[in-house]
């Protein structure tokens, strides 16, 4: 799910929320950029500088634009994938998806350039408002863990996992996604709020997202801008705002 301005095709939606990703890379700009396929705050710094993020939101329900087709928002959190690093990027969320008026939530977890995965379902289940608390930390360049906590239920799922390519540790986010091509269509998410973010770097050093750089989801044509984003101390506020019926 790497930072793009340009989209090609991904993998099929079937009965349930299944791996999906965008590999192109967009090089980072002082000032707030746009992306088709990225809404959300990035925080940059120098090559091995972070080790783990975290934040905390509250599940919105999303409003179907194109009904009777699925769509489907991703929320996340990542470390890489947005800076001049293509190799690997350590993410994890969950999908926000909807189906007429039917909505469903997915937990999955990422390390570039192997595919997304879900947790299991049976280990972790969500329903609308509740609190989830999603993090990444790096053990090594080419390991880390990444968890999903339900607060609202007490349930928390983690998976380490292995890379054979290297984390630049250089970028770090807080993210809705729509990713999902020409298959899955984005809904109207509303606002997700996350809470708490954090990313902590080699040094101890803790960093909120005051200082990240904002990025602003448009659409693929760059007429019509998806998102808007407010960053305040620890809180990155991401607001849906058009257009109602589609990504023209």
């Amino acid at each position: 799910m790497i930072f793009s301005t340009t989209f090609f095709a991904h993998a099929l939606f079937a009965t349930s929320v299944v791996a999906l990703s965008n590999r192109e890379h967009f090089a980072n700009s002082p000032d707030d950029v746009e992306s088709e396929n990225w809404g959300g705050a990035v925080l940059t710094a120098d090559t091995g500088t972070y080790t783990s993020i975290r934040a905390d939101f509250v599940l919105s329900v999303p409003t179907a634009r194109f009904q009777p087709d699925t769509e489907c928002a991703s929320v996340w959190v990542g470390i890489d994938g947005y800076n001049d690093c293509e190799s690997a990027i350590l993410q994890t969320g969950i999908y926000l998806c909807v189906l007429n008026t039917t909505v469903t939530y997915t937990a999955w977890y990422e390390f570039f350039p192997a595919g997304a995965i879900n947790f299991d379902s049976d280990d972790i289940t969500f329903s609308e408002g509740d609190s989830v608390t999603l993090s990444a930390t790096v053990s090594t360049p080419t390991s880390g863990t990444l968890t999903v906590t339900n607060n609202s239920k007490n349930i928390t799922v983690s998976q380490f996992v292995t890379s054979t390519t290297e984390l630049c540790q250089n970028s770090a986010e807080w993210i809705i996604e729509q990713g999902f091509s020409d298959f899955i269509d984005f809904p109207d998410f509303h606002t997700v709020v996350f809470t708490g973010a954090s990313a902590s770097s080699s040094s101890g050093v803790v960093q909120t997202p005051v200082d990240a750089t904002i990025v602003d989801l448009v659409s693929l044509n760059l007429f019509d801008q998806i998102t808007t984003t407010i960053v305040e101390g620890d809180t990155v506020n991401i607001t849906f705002i058009g257009p109602p019926t589609g990504l023209d």
